[in-house]
């Protein structure tokens, strides 16, 4: 019940940002998809979304507030591009970090109600938030709709570049200070050594190989809001020596009006293996 209280009020805590919804190392940055019109001239859409996630370690437990700029091109026959680059604020018990983020570039290509998608995440980044590693992420997308149904899909094989691994869902080694990290970095988290050793508090962790799978079903309520249940997991491939099963599951609620689309989001694990405690999301996108 705690956790749900906190999503909710991480929730109920953001302002409005713009862009559809969006995450580091995900398929959540998947580019938006326009309303199919090969006749349409080259469009642009313009946006950004405010996320808060909340995580606990052994090292250190607070939220990881996250503001990607993000832009989309539309209007290219069956093609969406997208890139983006977000401000992390890292917001613990003692101690506050910020910078930007590593920067994502994407794109799909569709055949139908079927794409197929490449994500690629570049080291870009501030050290005291971003992970020094490329990566990246090919997927299929899928979606559909009925009546007042909708669904879609997604499948994702996650690949970093830099060869290593963090253990996925390792907690990182105490110290009594932090160097904060954003992204997992595919790499054990440094020992301790002294006072004035540092860890790492690692958002986002993952590992060097993963099987990424979304899954999400909804219903139109009343126009021109779309209410939804959501499901993220993740499959870690790369690594037998940790946990290797990760889910979350929540709720998304989308009021859609004309070229302006606004969508909140709430997250929580389904399981005691967990690399968040609760996640929440508003973002608001539009199209010039």
């Amino acid at each position: 019940m705690r956790r749900i209280v906190s999503a909710l009020g991480g929730l109920a805590a953001l302002v409005a940002a713009a862009g559809p919804a969006t995450a580091s190392c995900g398929l959540e940055a998947c580019p938006y998809r326009a309303a199919a019109d090969t006749d349409a001239a080259l469009g642009v859409r313009l946006g950004t979304a405010t996320r808060l996630t909340g995580f606990s370690t052994p090292a250190a437990r607070g939220q990881a507030l996250e503001t990607p700029a993000r832009v989309a091109f539309t209007g290219l026959p069956d093609l969406a591009l997208a890139a983006e680059v977000p401000l992390v604020v890292l917001l613990l018990e003692d101690e506050t970090r910020s910078g930007l983020g590593n920067a994502l570039v994407s794109a799909e290509y569709w055949l139908g109600g079927l794409a197929l998608g490449l994500q690629v995440e570049l080291p870009v980044g501030q050290d005291a938030v971003a992970a020094p590693h490329a990566e990246l992420l090919p997927y299929l997308r899928a979606e559909g709709a009925h009546g007042r149904l909708s669904w879609g899909a997604r499948l994702g094989w996650r690949q970093g570049l830099d060869g290593g691994d963090d253990g996925a869902g390792a907690a990182p080694a105490r110290a009594p200070a932090l160097t904060l990290k954003h992204g997992g970095g595919h790499g054990p988290a440094p020992a301790a050594q002294g006072d004035d050793a540092l860890a790492a508090v690692f958002i986002e962790d993952h590992a060097e190989q993963e099987l990424l799978y979304q899954a999400e079903v909804g219903w139109a309520l009343l126009p021109p809001l779309t209410g939804a249940l959501v499901a993220d997991g993740q499959q870690v491939i790369s690594d037998t020596t940790g946990d290797r099963t990760f889910l979350q599951a929540g709720a998304r609620a989308v009021w859609t009006s004309g070229d302006l689309r606004v969508a909140a989001t709430g997250l929580l694990p389904l399981a005691s293996t967990e690399r968040m405690d609760w996640r929440a999301e508003l973002a608001l996108g539009v199209d010039l």
